[in-house]
């Protein structure tokens, strides 16, 4: 075994005395194991320790069969451990979450104007990412540094709100619009054509029946004939993937890990984004139904 550094040593240690007796027993982990090592992980990433570093080749037999404890994995799943690391912020303990609508919201407007020149550099790295995992090769072939992306959370549709509209007129409590979560679009070329990017994003709500058709038909229509990349973004897998191939299906967990390593290369340590990443992750590790 390597020598452990202390910053390590609690968090490593743990981490061996729960894998011992469970390697023989459960190829998975239980809850309580799960959430012990996390939170050992938490705080010596909070002092900018990398569990997979020091324990080098003996990171692989150890979690090998066990999908639960990414920390201990080669590479650092959780990204690279620095200070701008959600794992560091505060919100991560806070007492209150943010509901899947406040999360979407706030990253698009933190990847929009109103984050200043941050903005467009962290939502063409996000766009990069995503795209790649759902295989949108023409999408993210138009997707130069120089591009400066429009974000819309919530997004109506408006052929969608007019029917809304005629359903409250002539219904007592009508019917809900239909919202996009996230739209990304950008000049594709000199054409006129739209790169377009619809993101249904689940945090631990199903996608309902019917929902993503009116969306499909918005991207194309803002498209004009450009590329299209259609993504259902969730913590785990939905029914909704099979009843609907044109969606290409990323989970959060695998886009976030990398978008982690992304922005720390970057030095983006705007607390403000770390928090609401924080809440990001928290549904992820938790993998518990929002708040309504």
């Amino acid at each position: 075994m390597p020598v452990l550094v202390p910053p390590l040593r609690d968090a490593a240690l743990l981490a061996l005395a729960r894998l011992a007796p469970l390697l023989h027993r459960t190829p998975t982990w239980q809850a309580a194991d799960g959430a012990s090592v996390r939170a050992a992980g938490l705080r010596s990433l909070a002092r900018r320790a990398d569990a997979a570093a020091v324990l080098g080749e003996a990171a692989g037999p150890l979690v090998r069969g066990i999908p639960l404890v990414p920390y201990l994995a080669p590479g650092g799943a959780y990204g690279p451990a620095w200070a701008g690391h959600p794992f560091a912020s505060p919100a991560m303990r806070a007492s209150y979450r943010l509901r899947e609508p406040d999360i979407t919201r706030a990253l698009a407007a933190l990847m929009g104007p109103a984050a200043g020149k941050r903005g467009a550099p962290r939502a063409i790295a996000f766009l990069r990412l995503l795209t790649e995992l759902a295989g949108a090769d023409t999408v993210r072939a138009t997707l130069a540094d120089e591009i400066r992306p429009s974000v819309a959370a919530e997004y109506q549709i408006a052929r969608a709100a007019k029917r809304s509209a005629k359903a409250t007129a002539s219904k007592p409590g009508g019917s809900k619009p239909t919202r996009i979560d996230l739209l990304f679009e950008w000049t594709a070329d000199a054409q006129g054509r739209r790169a377009v990017v619809v993101i249904e994003a689940k945090l631990g709500a199903s996608v309902g029946e019917g929902q993503l058709k009116p969306y499909r038909e918005e991207a194309q229509r803002r498209a004009r004939g450009g590329p299209v990349a259609l993504v259902l973004l969730t913590v785990v897998p939905d029914s909704a993937e099979r009843r609907h191939r044109a969606w290409a299906a990323v989970r959060w967990f695998a886009l976030l890990r990398r978008w982690e390593g992304v922005l720390a290369a970057a030095g983006d340590d705007d607390p403000e984004f770390a928090r609401v990443r924080a809440h990001l992750w928290r549904f992820i590790l938790s993998n518990r139904r929002p708040p309504a």
